[in-house]
Order: structure tokens, then C-alpha cells, then sequence
């Protein structure tokens, strides 16, 4: 894999990961004994641990950790955002690598790429992986697993950047899991369905991790309770409809408006209600 090394200001150079060399012109190695300002290179007193200007230029040194060596350095905005993007790119390096090992990963990439005319992105392999356990998991009737292959598409959503459809899936967790889900492992005898139902609200635990995302959510989109109640709302009718839910989706909401405000501090007295 090759991470992309800045130079100086605005020069940059491709520089495989193992051709890395301590001293990058242009970036000070924190570990050294002295450090240097990555504008003016004008000596520091006193190497920097966080962001700070330059006593000498006034220019905003940037402290980032180089994803080839590990090295700490100080840099320039730009090149601190360089160092970011080699990041990017690493952790989609591992992330497609933690793919390659998981069963179907091959069809699902290959039917991506026939669909979308292009290879598909890690996270789209991992969301389409995740809709075919649904699939399965549905036939079967197992339906905490099922909750859990949409938690995972949330997560992959998430990581993307796709905030607003994270927030959705997240929510079509909390709301399965208001309602008990239970994996009944393809059976389809009435009388034991009838006995151990596949939905038991008297069994729900809503996970205050998935509150929290939910609130999070929330935050990052700027949304007020009626539109966070409104996108819920939209989002268990289906749910509801389609699994034939024993907890309402107005029920539902309710209880969770409950746990947000419990459980994430989210009660807003300046937000619509």
C-alpha cells in the first residue's frame, strides 16, 4: 500500500510505508530533542502536544500521528489534513481486508460491481452482506439476529458518513428491540409459536448504546424532538406493518423519548415537544 508524504507546504511526493525516513522535510518527529516550527522552521522552546501558534510566525502548528511509522510530527494545516487522508486510506485498507475473510464476501463484491458498473466500496460489501443475513435471518424467523444485521448496517452507514440513514437504521433497532425480538430458529409449528412468540414486549431491552447513537444522531443533524419522533415514527410503521409488531410505533416512540431523556440527557426544554 502507498501513503502519499507531504514535503513542504503544498509539494507532495508517493513514498511507500517501509521508505518512510524519520525526518520528512517540512515536519518536525515530536521525539526529537528540539523541535522546529513547520512554517518558518524557526526552533521551539518547547515542542507543542496539541494545536498551537507558532510564537515566532503566528502560524497554527498542528500535531498528527503519521500512519506509516507511528511518528508524531509537527505540521502544517494542509499536511495535517494529508495525514488524515493517509489514514483514510489505511483504514479502508484493513477494512477490506477483514472482508476477504468473511463467507460470501466474493459473490457479494462481484454482484455489487455487475450492478453498480464499478468495484463497490468496503462498506457497501459490508451493508449488501448484511441485507442477505437479513433475508436469511427473516426466513428463519430469528429475529434478534436479524436486529443485529441491521445494527451492523447502521454502523457501516455511520462510518461512511451517512448520518441521516444511520440514524434511521438505528432507530429500526431501538424499535425491534422495544419489541423483545427472539430467534426462533425456523420454527413454524402455531401451538409452539403461539407459546414462545417470536416478539415478546415483556422481554425488550433497549441497549443504551443504541439510545445513545440515537441521540447522537439527533445532534449531528440538528434535528428537534418532532422531527427525531417524526423520522421514527415513519421508520416502525413499516417495521410494524411488515412483521406485524405487538408494540405500536406511537407506544414505541414514547418509551424511547423516555430513555433518550433518562439515559442520554437529552431532554431539551428549548426544543418542540
Amino acid at each position: 500500500m502507498e501513503f502519499r508524504e507531504v514535503d513542504s507546504p503544498g509539494h507532495a511526493h508517493s513514498l511507500s510505508a517501509d521508505e518512510v525516513r524519520e525526518d520528512e522535510p517540512g515536519m518536525t518527529n515530536t521525539r526529537q530533542s528540539s523541535a522546529a516550527c513547520p512554517h518558518c522552521q524557526h526552533p521551539l522552546e518547547k515542542r507543542p502536544s496539541r494545536k498551537k501558534k507558532c510564537p515566532h510566525c503566528g502560524q497554527y502548528i498542528y500535531v498528527r500521528t503519521r500512519p506509516s511509522d507511528r511518528t508524531k510530527v509537527l505540521v502544517t494545516e494542509k499536511q495535517a489534513e494529508e495525514i488524515e487522508h493517509q489514514w483514510d486510506a489505511l483504514h479502508r485498507a484493513q477494512a477490506e481486508a477483514r472482508l476477504l475473510e468473511t463467507p460470501g464476501y466474493g459473490p457479494a463484491k462481484k454482484h455489487l460491481k455487475r450492478s453498480l458498473g464499478r468495484d463497490p466500496t468496503a462498506h457497501e460489501v459490508t451493508q449488501e452482506l448484511a441485507r442477505r443475513e437479513m433475508a436469511q435471518h427473516r426466513a428463519d424467523k430469528n429475529w434478534g439476529l436479524y436486529r443485529n444485521s441491521i445494527l451492523d448496517i447502521a454502523q457501516s452507514l455511520q462510518t461512511q458518513g451517512d448520518e441521516k440513514t444511520a440514524l434511521t437504521a438505528y432507530m429500526e433497532v431501538s424499535y425491534l428491540d422495544l419489541n423483545g425480538p427472539r430467534n426462533c430458529c425456523g420454527v413454524d409449528d402455531p401451538v409452539l409459536l403461539a407459546e414462545y412468540p417470536p416478539f415478546e414486549p415483556s422481554d425488550a431491552i433497549l441497549s443504551p448504546g443504541i439510545v445513545w447513537e440515537v441521540a447522537e444522531g439527533r445532534r449531528v443533524l440538528g434535528l428537534t424532538e418532532a422531527q427525531l419522533r417524526e423520522t421514527f415514527i415513519a421508520a416502525a410503521r413499516t417495521l410494524h406493518a411488515e412483521l406485524k409488531l405487538p408494540v405500536s410505533p406511537e407506544n414505541a416512540w414514547t418509551l424511547l423519548k423516555r430513555a433518550l431523556s433518562e439515559r442520554a440527557g437529552w431532554a431539551d426544554p428549548n426544543v418542540d415537544s
